[in-house]
């Protein structure tokens, strides 16, 4: 079973437990829990399940009827659970509050940065997740307002749509986080000469979304991405004398 749609059937955290638990469960893709009166306990085993790399889950809907501080617990955890190497492409929770402002996954937000752009070093980005490209509740709004970081990311992975493959969301992300400014070229010390173009080329380069003529109304996500020179002649300058590489001079 791969698609698998549970709610409204009140099976709470006994059965999110025994369902998610079970050895069968890796296979699932799509998964919807939603009005089925989780608490801890089910929420638990969704933590566990994602946090897991041997699934196959990419889609995921769930709901909590946690008050505000159990809720904001709960969200950094869960979060803060998930794989780096998920496959899970998109995220759905919708928890049951009567407060307009109760804004309790805002707490997740550093989370989620670190899961799909983590800036702290190069092998960190590289290792981030670039998959997930969708993650939607109440105040998914007010969390991308508090991390444009996020957003951006998120707007990168949702490049998949269009056809990217990992490796070319992987080198957005490096253009848009890490070739900034005074960046780090530790990874690129006494590195082979013959590689260099190549890093070169990641460095100045970029993409561009293009609207194919034929389609009058198209999304901007969902148009076309073709390779473009931005420059950045300060990047390469930084690298290009900060390498150890005599053989470029």
């Amino acid at each position: 079973v791969e698609y698998l749609d549970l709610r409204n059937n009140d099976i709470g955290d006994k059965g999110v437990e025994f369902l998610l638990s079970a050895p069968n469960s890796t296979p699932l893709v799509n998964l919807n829990l939603l009005q089925n009166k989780l608490g801890r306990r089910g929420y638990d085993a969704i933590k566990h399940f994602l946090a897991r790399d041997d699934t196959a889950i990419k889609k995921i809907m769930f709901g909590s009827h946690f008050d505000e501080e159990n809720g904001k617990h709960y969200a950094k955890i869960l979060v803060g659970s998930m794989s780096t190497k998920s496959k899970l492409e998109e995220i759905e929770l919708w928890e049951k509050s009567h407060n307009e402002d109760d804004d309790r996954m805002l707490p997740a937000v550093e989370h989620l940065e670190r899961l799909g752009c983590d800036t702290t070093s190069f092998e960190a980005l590289c290792q981030s997740n670039h998959q997930l490209r969708v993650f939607s509740m109440r105040n998914t709004r007010e969390i991308f307002n508090r991390s444009p970081a996020l957003g951006e990311a998120i707007g990168i992975n949702e490049r998949s749509k269009v056809g990217t493959s990992v490796a070319q969301r992987l080198r957005a992300k490096l253009r848009a986080f890490f070739f900034r400014g005074e960046f780090d070229i530790q990874p690129f010390i006494d590195m082979d000469v013959i590689l260099m173009p190549y890093v070169l080329e990641l460095v100045t380069r970029t993409e561009a979304r293009v609207q194919d003529e034929k389609k009058k109304k198209v999304r901007d996500q969902d148009k076309k991405l073709y390779p473009l020179c931005r420059g950045n002649l300060s990047g390469i300058y930084h690298l290009v004398r900060s390498c150890h590489l005599p053989e470029l001079f």
